[in-house]
């Protein structure tokens, strides 16, 4: 269970301390506000943008298993690696031959596991011309799209709103100390007796 935060906590988060308060100050606790409010409201953008994702990757994942048919395709050779990485991998590129949902006959490399014989049989996916397609889009899939541009909608508003704080903080510091270095300019000659 996650503790409030304290009011002596939020007085040094959202106030400045101390009864001597510079205008920058006032701005500092402005930006760090407006950080805070920014990332709050990245989390209603995410969600929003990761529900517009996932409606669209359902749709592209419906369209895709309308269009996409598996078919059995019978390999023409031995699926031997050429590689190490291949082995590695254990899918090797085989012809093979299929045929289209149409009934045409159709051939060309098919991924094969490595060691496969001439004769076996893979399952391939083909589009509705007979051509080789990925697998449609599944639900793991359309949740993944989903997730990653909910997240990704998130960390760029969030580091849009620090970096925007950075910057407002560095600035400031900036200008903090060309007005030390400009009052020390006028004080220093008259402490160190050289007036």
């Amino acid at each position: 269970m996650s503790q409030p935060i304290s009011p002596r906590a939020s007085r040094r988060l959202f106030r400045s301390p101390g009864p001597l308060r510079r205008a920058g100050d006032r701005v500092e606790v402005a930006s760090r506000l407006l950080c805070a409010l920014v990332v709050l409201l990245a989390v209603p953008v995410a969600l929003t943008a990761a529900t517009v994702a996932g409606t669209s990757a359902r749709q592209r994942a419906d369209d895709e298993a309308a269009t996409r048919t598996a078919v059995p395709a019978v390999l023409l050779a031995d699926a031997v690696a050429a590689t190490g990485a291949e082995a590695a991998a254990g899918s090797v590129r085989t012809p093979a031959t299929w045929h289209a949902p149409d009934g045409s006959r159709r051939e060309g490399p098919v991924p094969a596991t490595a060691g496969a014989s001439a004769g076996q049989t893979v399952t391939i996916w083909v589009d509705g011309d007979g051509d080789r397609a990925r697998p449609p889009l599944d639900t793991a899939g359309v949740v993944s799209a989903a997730v990653s541009t909910g997240m990704m909608a998130f960390l760029v508003l969030a580091a849009l709103a620090l970096s925007g704080h950075l910057l407002v903080c560095r600035a400031l510091e900036r200008h903090r100390s060309r007005q030390w270095d400009r009052a020390w300019a006028a004080v220093e000659p008259r402490w160190s007796g050289r007036c």
